[in-house]
């Protein structure tokens, strides 16, 4: 049986995010680095990509950097890079830290990172299998740890602080 899967269309480039700060997961390809491409197109900033590779993310920054649809509205956009493993507390609590300490609110959080079905394998930080570890658990305490700093996005704003997660079939 074949499954109907729509053409999604980017929205038009209103509204704006002007001032608005946003961090998404697994940044570094795929979705996670498109939306990125598409919060700095609607002039989010400071963009946060929070990958487990700092190098691939240094890369994926450099891209963003030398997109010139972004550098015409920004050329001097404010994108950080931040290590995430999302397979590691530690990793995450330590981001997590570092978030609340830096940044006064946080407007939009993209919970991408995932890894597709492996063979059953336990996570090496934790009791968990690693698929549920990365796709479940680990997003979850994520945005248990960033809460302080999207209600303190949403009372500035007197509008929502946004959560977007990310799935696919194959990693269900």
């Amino acid at each position: 049986m074949q499954f109907f899967q729509p053409t999604l269309h980017a929205p038009p480039l209103s509204p704006t995010l002007s001032g608005r700060t946003a961090i998404i997961t697994g940044a570094n390809t795929g979705i996670g680095l498109e939306t990125a491409r598409q919060l700095l197109l609607r002039r989010a900033s400071p963009v946060t990509l929070a990958v487990r590779n700092p190098q691939k993310g240094a890369a994926a920054r450099a891209t963003l950097l030398a997109d010139p649809a972004i550098a015409a509205l920004d050329p001097a956009p404010t994108i950080s890079v931040a290590r995430l493993d999302m397979d590691d507390p530690g990793s995450i609590a330590a981001f997590a830290a570092e978030a609340r300490a830096s940044l006064p609110a946080l407007d939009v959080l993209v919970l991408n990172a995932g890894i597709g079905p492996v063979a059953f394998a336990r996570s090496a930080n934790t009791p968990h299998e690693q698929v549920l570890m990365v796709n479940f658990l680990a997003p979850v305490l994520l945005l248990l740890s960033l809460l302080p700093l999207l209600r303190a996005a949403a009372a500035a704003t007197g509008g929502p602080a946004r959560v977007t997660w990310t799935g696919s079939r194959k990693a269900v």
